[in-house]
């Protein structure tokens, strides 16, 4: 009959384990909504203008009597600039929005928070009911084997 009992209870202490293992293996999970994210690209665009070979040419003419002599001077200046450039500037802002996952937590209904707060109550009693049973049972084997 010992033999029965032994079995019995073991069976019953293995499948309160497993009932526990089951319960454990339960979780939240953490929602993750897409946010869009933006991000400005400055742009700097210049378009540069040039003028090759430019020739700028001035002439001057200085006439003055001097008793009864005309003097004609006849100045002429050449003036060359290999390049001109000149530069246009244009300033835009390109806006590039990337959608990034950020984690949002729902919160708990009333319903599920009496749960959450039951079930840790539960845990605390079977917890102490198996740490009970297992000292029951070396206290057992300890009196059967003396």
């Amino acid at each position: 009959m010992q033999n029965k009992d032994f079995i019995r209870r073991s069976g019953l202490v293995f499948v309160i384990a497993s009932i526990l293992f089951v319960l454990m293996l339960q979780g939240c999970r953490t929602k993750y909504v897409s946010v869009p994210e933006y991000h400005n690209v400055y742009v700097t665009k210049h378009d540069t203008l040039t003028k090759h070979d430019s020739v700028y040419q001035k002439e001057f003419v200085d006439r003055y009597v001097k008793g009864d002599t005309v003097f004609l001077t006849k100045t002429k200046v050449d003036y060359r600039y290999k390049n001109l450039y000149k530069t246009l500037y244009r300033d835009s802002i390109k806006t590039d929005s990337v959608r990034v996952p950020y984690p949002v937590e729902k919160k708990l209904s009333r319903w599920q928070g009496l749960k959450m707060e039951v079930g840790g109550w539960a845990i605390g009693v079977l917890s102490v009911v198996v740490l009970g049973a297992i000292g029951y049972i070396i206290m057992w084997l300890v009196r059967k084997y003396r």
